[in-house]
């Protein structure tokens, strides 16, 4: 395989390849990035060998005579592009929304011109506009297709056409390539909820028969179907938005939205005939709405609320998640799913400062949401007041050693039962969402971050706490060594200062 290989090791012991590719082999495959890194999820360094060498023969044959390839590609587009640079020297550059103009064209060029005049217009537009990027990228923005790629779909016949069902098909393998499981499911089930819309029941139609006209009563239908509507429910369209109660919200909406605009983006890129202008049509619902008028952080008498009702006073929960959670979140800022998928091996005690910690990361089946997430965030006092070591020690004999066996993923990755659980708790306490605030669980983290910025804690520390991007750390911050970073970390949780007591439970399951 061409390009540098190594076997490197991370700072939390994971170890991942790394690979430097020469220019002439990002070239010939279209990769920008000089490097490629694959975590290999493994501490062992024997099983690291054995999954670098499965990849690497995996990979072997892409990276075969790059430099050869890339030299006849390179010399047959630059032919092709003076051919076609000098059409548009003779025929102009083309308008398209000039439709007279557009015959002209059509009639004056034969079929292998036409293909080398779009080839050279598309690569002036990027080498113009330096910031081509295809559609279908998971960009919010709607797609804005380029004039040559508006010509390219009108004029070129060879065009594949397809059931829009069967490119759904294929949009969700290729999605389940690059995105997890879940994920590509959601945006199945939301593209088929689109077909549905549109074709009305005609699952056969075809993709060069998605018009604006279609585009736009998907829009408008959005905003009239119920707040919880399955792709398979064999109403008629017109029975679902009869139907009383609870309409889509303006979120739900944009997640619709940008599915499809990825499925149509997907579409152009494999050269499928499909209409432009198409995402257009979609770009005011993909516009989010302004969190700043949400309130988003809980204030000392909800927090009071929530930490000295009679449930946490008496240890009144039925799951030692509810106990723990809300506890760890308010003084760790981790997110909800770092810590329902702890281990008993998670919580440890740094053997330099005696430091009590956990150690978020993923190995195994746990999941993380960015490289970020991977830390080490210090316990704060209260909560080791509160026996919270002893409950991890004994989770030690729990099903595959998890804090919180009872907490499971759903059909999304998702720990939803104890969202739900933990929601139902707050309104029970009072705290309600309304139109100016929405609280969550995730409130919790927001609320350790607005606590220590307004203390004027370093923000670099408390990125390192809750996980954030480091993108603000200083070149001096980034040298610590492990041990002071912790230190560093736990002197700026001691600042956390909260208006509730909390107080240790003899006689509980989530305590003992």
């Amino acid at each position: 395989m061409r390009g540098q290989t190594y076997l490197q090791r991370s700072r939390h012991g994971v170890y991942y390849l790394r690979v430097v590719i020469p220019k002439p082999v990002r070239t010939a495959l279209g990769l920008r990035r000089r490097e490629l890194k694959r975590s290999l999820r493994t501490k062992d360094k024997q099983q690291a060998r054995i999954k670098l060498a499965s990849w690497m023969n995996a990979m072997t044959k892409v990276f075969e005579n790059p430099q050869e390839d890339w030299q006849r590609k390179h010399e047959e587009e630059l032919a092709r592009y003076r051919r076609g640079h000098t059409l548009i020297e003779e025929y102009g550059v083309f308008d398209p929304d000039h439709e007279l103009r557009f015959d002209m064209l059509a009639q004056e060029l034969t079929t292998d011109e036409l293909k080398d005049y779009i080839f050279a217009l598309e690569y002036d537009q990027a080498y113009e506009a330096r910031k081509y990027k295809p559609s279908g990228t998971g960009s919010e923005e709607a797609e804005k297709p380029t004039r040559a790629t508006r010509v390219q779909n009108h004029l070129d016949p060879q065009l594949q056409d397809d059931k829009i069902s069967t490119a759904i098909d294929r949009f969700a393998a290729h999605k389940r390539l690059t995105a997890n499981t879940a994920t590509a499911d959601k945006y199945v089930s939301q593209c088929k909820l689109f077909l549905n819309i549109i074709a009305d029941g005609h699952q056969d139609m075809l993709l060069s028969d998605l018009t604006i006209e279609r585009m736009q009563t998907y829009v408008d239908t959005l905003s009239k179907l119920p707040k919880k509507i399955s792709p398979n429910d064999p109403r008629p369209i017109a029975e679902l938005i009869a139907s009383t109660g609870s309409k889509m919200s303006a979120t739900t909406r944009a997640a619709h939205a940008r599915a499809v605009n990825m499925f149509v983006g997907w579409c152009r890129d494999q050269q499928y005939r499909i209409a432009p202008n198409l995402g257009r049509i979609l770009a005011p619902v993909l516009k989010k709405r302004k969190s700043s008028k949400l309130r988003k952080l809980f204030t000392d008498a909800e927090l009071r609320s929530l930490f000295e009702s009679e449930a946490y006073k008496k240890g009144a929960f039925t799951r030692d998640a509810d106990y723990w959670l809300p506890i760890l979140g308010v003084f760790t800022g981790a997110r909800q799913a770092e810590l329902c998928q702890l281990l008993s091996s998670d919580i440890r005690q740094d053997p330099e400062t005696s430091i009590w910690y956990i150690d978020i990361n993923d190995n195994g089946d746990k999941r993380l949401k960015n490289e970020s997430s991977r830390r080490h965030v210090p316990l704060h006092p209260e909560i080791e007041r509160l026996n919270f070591i002893r409950f991890a020690q004994r989770a030690a004999d729990n099903p595959g050693g998890k804090l919180f066996p009872d907490e499971k993923r759903n059909a999304r990755g998702e720990f939803g039962a104890f969202s739900k659980r933990f929601n139902r708790y707050k309104e029970r306490q009072g705290i309600k969402n309304t139109s100016s605030t929405k609280l969550d669980f995730h409130s919790l983290r927001h609320t350790v971050i607005s606590n220590l910025l307004g203390q004027g804690c370093e923000e670099h520390i408390v990125n390192d706490i809750v996980g954030h991007s480091q993108a603000r750390r200083s070149e001096s911050a980034q040298t610590y060594k492990e041990g002071a970073r912790l230190e560093a970390k736990h002197d700026v949780l001691l600042k956390l200062c909260y208006g509730f007591k909390l107080q240790p439970i003899t006689q509980s399951k989530a305590s003992t």
